[in-house]
């Protein structure tokens, strides 16, 4: 799964960019510019994931983009938070039963799974692997 999500981005009568994300209707952020809103977009993209995933709910896998909307990335350390959010949504287990699976203390895999808190990539990785699934790292073309 990757974590690009389309955007549509409309002029408003103000004069600034709106950005909305089909895909994530509650994400939602402008700019002064489409530069601008494009930089603000990858931010409320990872605070509007960050939200589901503290409200414990399903992150939404990111469509195809339609004609005229542009694709936002989060960051790779906060695409890892993410895939091991969804590894272990899919495991179906508890914290408790994710811990002992891992070896971990529970108050660990807690941290692991806010949004907010700064696990390390090889931790994720780690992890990730003993859940049986491999993290992949892509490398694009900014143009």
């Amino acid at each position: 799964m990757n974590f690009n999500y389309p955007a549509q981005i409309t002029q408003c009568e103000d004069g600034r960019y709106l950005v909305t994300f089909r895909d994530i209707r509650h994400a939602i952020t402008d700019g002064a510019t489409i530069e601008e809103a494009t930089m603000e977009a990858k931010g409320c993209l990872e605070e509007a994931i960050a939200s589901l995933i503290n409200d414990e709910l399903d992150i939404p896998e990111p469509t195809k983009p339609i004609n005229g909307e542009f694709l936002i990335q989060i960051s790779a350390h906060f695409s890892a938070k993410v895939a091991f959010y969804i590894a272990f949504k899919a495991s179906g287990l508890n914290k408790s039963q994710l811990a002992r699976k891992l070896h971990l203390n529970e108050k660990e895999v807690r941290r692991m799974l806010n949004a907010k808190y700064q696990t390390k990539v090889p931790r994720l990785e780690e992890c990730l692997a003993i859940m049986g699934y491999q993290l992949s790292v892509s490398l694009l073309s900014a143009a």
